[in-house]
């Protein structure tokens, strides 16, 4: 279920925003290893549900605390 958005300015009529009516859905999993005291990796991945979602979703990341 979406709505599309509609917007004005003052004294005109309510027009339709182009592509507002997106409806994305994604499941996703990650997993975090600690490397060090410092240092972490994080891979996450996700599959999208819904035809305006991304087919597939990949990360890595690399936090580190000072």
């Amino acid at each position: 279920m979406s709505q599309e958005a509609k917007q004005a300015f003052k004294g005109q009529s309510l027009s339709k925003v182009q592509g507002s009516n997106g409806n994305s859905a994604t499941m996703g999993m990650g997993v975090t290893w600690a490397i060090d005291d410092n240092l972490s990796m994080v891979v996450n991945w996700a599959a999208g549900l819904t035809q305006d979602a991304p087919d597939y979703v990949v990360g890595v990341r690399f936090p580190y605390r000072f």
